[in-house]
């Protein structure tokens, strides 16, 4: 039986802690930022905290509304994204950064 053995220094991403992360802060884009999807995640603090920055210089309440439907619909759709390709993303996080040079195969009798 071979088993693949990878470097102490390189962790594979779990699936499971991805959508831990997910559903507890991913609102925030934490789980982006776990995949070292730094852009993504910088894209959901904007999109979470703009309508709070932009809402203390608007007095205008409908506009306010509209300003936090709008931003965090977009969010909304977002995370419904990321719902279903958030496995197809670890997936491919391990793949690009782990290639089969990198493993060691033992033997196992």
């Amino acid at each position: 039986m071979k088993l693949e053995v990878l470097p102490k220094e390189s962790r594979l991403k779990s699936v499971y802690l991805a959508y831990m992360i997910y559903l507890l802060l991913g609102s925030f884009g934490v789980h982006h930022f776990y995949l070292k999807q730094y852009k993504r995640g910088v894209v959901y603090i904007v999109l979470f905290f703009l309508p709070i920055l932009v809402s203390a210089f608007i007095s205008s309440k409908n506009a306010i509304e509209s300003l936090f439907y709008v931003f965090w619909g977009i969010m909304l759709i977002f995370l419904l994204i990321d719902l279903f390709t958030l496995v197809f993303q670890v997936n491919n996080y391990n793949r690009e950064h782990f290639s089969t040079e990198q493993r060691k195969s033992i033997e196992i009798d």
